[in-house]
């Protein structure tokens, strides 16, 4: 019985996951998939390999805690699921909506396993661009643990030259997209410090 309550429980994450899911807007890229490695992204849109039951319990379990943090900070001035979105082209933009903003500041959260000592490169670059888009001159990323529920704040100063170079990389990412053809996007582009999580590694051009 048990085992079955569990098959249950997994299922449930399942079906409130892909109930989430939209399509993908054409010609706009997710701010979200643009900071992390490109290659990646690039096979995120082409190939939409689904995640694993459990990568999509782990991800609702995260939601159901930034809307449990977003209905508190709402209460105190916050605005929830702000959309930004950056023109790069007239055929081409990036969008996406950042968890907390206020007149001065914005907020990103990220629900983890662990708190890492210092704030992960693709969160940084993920806020940034939000700084980017509001104009703002700084934000924070605040990660929560799932495990012990130890929170830790990180404040983050926009940087002009990190957004350039993220604006860089989403053009080389559209530009592969549309030909189909990953090897348009420079090596350095690429995060080589994922690479044996990525569940893209056995089709990537740079294996």
């Amino acid at each position: 019985m048990s085992e079955d309550v569990a098959e249950l429980i997994i299922r449930a994450f399942e079906i409130a996951y892909d109930s989430r899911q939209r399509e993908h807007e054409p010609n706009s890229l997710a701010i979200s998939l643009v900071s992390d490695c490109a290659l990646k992204c690039y096979y995120t849109y082409t190939l939409d390999l689904p995640p694993d039951p459990v990568n999509k319990a782990l991800a609702m379990m995260g939601t159901l805690i930034h809307k449990l943090i977003q209905s508190e900070l709402t209460r105190h001035g916050y605005e929830a699921e702000k959309p930004v979105t950056i023109e790069l082209s007239e055929n081409l933009r990036l969008s996406g909506s950042v968890d907390l903003v206020s007149d001065e500041t914005a907020i990103e959260l990220k629900t983890v396993s662990r708190v890492p000592d210092k704030p992960h490169p693709k969160h940084i670059e993920q806020l940034n661009l939000y700084l980017h888009a509001l104009n703002y001159d700084h934000g924070y990323l605040i990660y929560i643990s799932r495990a012990n529920a130890r929170i830790k704040s990180f404040r983050i100063d926009y940087s002009k030259s990190l957004a350039e170079y993220s604006l860089k990389k989403a053009k080389a990412i559209a530009k592969a997209i549309e030909l189909r053809d990953p090897s348009v996007i420079p090596l350095e582009l690429a995060n080589t410090d994922l690479c044996f999580f990525c569940p893209y590694k056995s089709v990537c051009v740079k294996t």
